[in-house]
């Protein structure tokens, strides 16, 4: 290929990522992430809109947290937030009704517990625990802003089983401006800051879409999401037994050895069917 062809192939790659920028909405995970990056304020108020508190003060924000299983299934979360009280806040985008699953829900809580308490510390010792789905779709479709999902004790008149894990379900399609939650999920379908109803989102998003420091983010976790997404079709193939590894690793440029490595975290986050050979 020509410098003409090199220069050609590099404006048009410029222009699809100037555009998927410019549709970026707080509704896709990673926009949202980088959004809410270390932003302790803007989670502080997300969550005290959510949980209708105004005493919240988050401390720290973690983006993309791991949690590893060797042996099972690992996850990684999209905002991990801890309050000044040491309460733990998992905050998941879900575009679909098939990530929002009540028990990928409670696989999320499960991983979060599991990391919480040192070896001799008491069960009292642990702290409350949210998990919050932002979900697309209205998941159980009754209309409402918010779903809180609790134990209970049936036969004590559903008494509250106070375990101290939370699990609640915002509804993306709850878009009523007199309430607090439909003024959230309205900003969080916007691709613009201005049509933004709360400033805290709007500044960020302004930051991250029309500065030039905040669009070089966003272009470089763009590209970064555009080659996993390559990486994820070759992934497919190579699953399939279609290509080799060493095809693989040809077709994406990166060394056999890095292909292992990829194919090796795929495993730990999503493990396949043991029926299935892999063609080397």
């Amino acid at each position: 290929m020509g410098y003409k062809g090199i220069t050609e192939t590099q404006s048009v790659f410029s222009e699809i990522i100037r555009q998927k920028i410019k549709e970026y909405r707080l509704m896709d995970d990673a926009f949202f992430s980088e959004v809410f990056r270390g932003d302790t304020q803007a989670a502080s108020f997300l969550l005290g809109l959510i949980l209708e508190r105004s005493d919240l003060n988050v401390i720290r924000v973690d983006t993309q947290a791991e949690y590893k299983n060797a042996a099972r299934r690992s996850v990684r979360l999209d905002i991990r937030a801890v309050d000044e009280e040491g309460q733990i806040y998992d905050i998941e985008i879900q575009k679909s009704d098939e990530g929002a699953l009540p028990q990928r829900a409670r696989y999320y809580s499960g991983m979060i517990d599991s990391e919480l308490l040192d070896k001799n510390d008491p069960f009292t010792a642990l702290p409350q625990t949210y998990v919050i789905f932002i979900t697309e779709n209205d998941y159980f479709s009754a209309g409402c802003p918010v779903y809180h999902i609790e134990r209970c004790i049936k036969e004590l008149d559903d008494t509250c089983f106070d375990d101290g894990s939370h699990i609640l379900y915002v509804n993306g399609m709850f878009r009523d401006p007199t309430h607090p939650i439909g003024r959230l999920m309205h900003d969080f379908h916007c691709m613009t800051a201005e049509d933004m109803y709360y400033p805290v989102f709007a500044e960020r998003v302004h930051y991250f879409k029309e500065t030039e420091r905040g669009y070089q983010t966003m272009s470089r976790v763009t590209e970064e999401l555009m080659e996993i997404g390559r990486m994820e079709a070759f992934y497919e193939l190579y699953t399939d037994q279609r290509i080799s590894k060493k095809e693989f690793a040809a077709y994406v440029g990166i060394s056999v050895d890095e292909v292992e490595n990829f194919v090796k975290e795929k495993i730990s986050i999503y493990p396949r069917s043991p029926k299935k050979a892999i063609k080397e």
